[in-house]
């Protein structure tokens, strides 16, 4: 197949091409650079991957879709109904420094988006990875929990890191939790947290436990106050 990836240079598309790069397909990379070479290529191409942020990405689903097989590999599926049997929909679950561990290899594939028949085209692709099918819903409700709260945590902890020079664990692990947000890139982090329909069900947890903390901050301190 030819295949053009859009978005090549990306973290998420550099990372479709170099897994694609040993199989017997033609791939095509398409980005800022020589996007305009994309109406040359187009008739030429049995499928394209759009690995760009949400809004680039349905911009080019609404101009391609018709005309070609497109894969879209957005963080945000519910609102991707929108091209139910038009576009096949899946979601790596890794990134360029993780896909090669065993245990990370996980792409979700959208069920109730995708044409029928279409997760066979998936499983070929991607070969040695595991792909697990799911309803849109399902899929924003997986990433509520295993995204969207590491994403919002790493917010958090960015803002309160440390400057200091001196190490313990804990300000390591606080470090580490901010390097998440640090490593993404910040379009599709935030893309990824705001387009997700559970994210307020989980801001609200968030904040009824800050609460209870500042709670019981709030009554020790006054202890103590009263000690003294």
């Amino acid at each position: 197949m030819n295949i053009i990836v859009i978005g090549s240079r990306g973290r998420i598309g550099s990372t479709v091409c170099e897994i694609l790069s040993g199989s017997s397909h033609t791939l095509i990379g398409i980005d800022k650079h020589n996007v305009g070479i994309l109406g040359d290529v187009l008739d030429r191409a049995d499928l394209i991957i759009i690995a760009t942020p949400f809004d680039v990405s349905v911009e080019y689903l609404e101009h391609l879709s018709s005309r070609v097989t497109c894969m879209e590999l957005t963080s945000s599926k519910s609102s991707m109904l929108r091209f139910k049997d038009r576009v096949i929909s899946i979601h790596p679950l890794f990134g360029p420094g993780s896909f090669e561990d065993k245990e990370l290899k996980n792409i979700a594939f959208i069920s109730d988006i995708s044409p029928q028949n279409s997760e066979d085209l998936v499983r070929e692709l991607f070969h040695g990875f595991t792909v697990t099918a799911m309803t849109a819903e399902e899929h924003d409700e997986l990433i509520s929990r295993i995204q969207v709260i590491p994403y919002v945590m790493s917010l958090l902890a960015d803002q309160v890191c440390s400057t200091t020079d001196l190490n313990t664990r804990s300000k390591r692990i606080l470090d580490s939790m901010a390097s998440i947000c640090k490593e993404q890139n910040r379009t599709v982090l935030m893309d990824t947290i705001i387009r997700n329909p559970f994210t307020i069900r989980i801001l609200k947890d968030i904040e009824e436990k800050m609460n209870k903390i500042g709670g019981e901050l709030n009554d020790r301190c006054s202890d103590i106050w009263i000690q003294h």
